[in-house]
């Protein structure tokens, strides 16, 4: 064989394994996102077994923009939280800093039903990395007597322009923003 053909069996040889070693490395990563992926569902599922009920504050109630993604939930009731939060405002983007007390916060609970669905709310609130949920203690506002724990996702990331002074996100929408 000339010294020429050598070399270029040689780089084909060379290309063949450094596909092999590509793909090696690709089967590898998927396995290892697919473990992280299974850990993140088992995660969830025991998470979702602590606590099914959801509190939601802003967008994701009746009337506003992200509610479709409650559509498979069971609404419980219009709540309030027991501790005094900080409710602020940017644009129609509600964040609720738990850091300072300043007012109850009132919202709606949610009995949700599988992890998907705690998927899709989690990744509307890119929780942990923007907005992170924290099971906190509510009550009904018809019947302050019944108390439920619920999650909450919380943001001390984001302050917001202005205070919602009151907690009440609709109405503040209502009086602010006029469509």
């Amino acid at each position: 064989m000339g010294k020429f053909k050598a070399e270029i069996i040689d780089s084909l040889y060379e290309d063949y394994e450094q596909e092999m070693y590509e793909a090696f490395d690709d089967r590898r990563d998927y396995e290892v996102l697919q473990a992280e992926y299974e850990m993140q569902i088992k995660n969830l599922k025991e998470e979702l077994e602590k606590c099914k009920v959801f509190f939601v504050y802003g967008t994701l109630q009746k009337g506003c923009s992200n509610h479709r993604l409650l559509k498979g939930a069971k609404f419980i009731g219009n709540a309030v939280t027991t501790d005094k939060y900080l409710q602020t405002i940017s644009g129609s983007i509600p964040f609720v800093n738990k850091n300072v007390e300043h007012s109850h916060i009132y919202g709606e609970l949610y009995a949700i039903k599988s992890v998907d669905e705690m998927q899709s709310l989690d990744a509307l609130e890119s929780h942990p990395n923007w907005y992170k949920r924290q099971i906190i203690e509510t009550k009904l506002v018809d019947n302050p007597h019944a108390t439920y724990p619920a999650w909450i996702y919380f943001n001390e990331v984001s302050l917001g322009d202005d205070i919602i002074y009151n907690g009440d996100y609709k109405k503040y929408i209502k009086k602010n923003f006029k469509w």
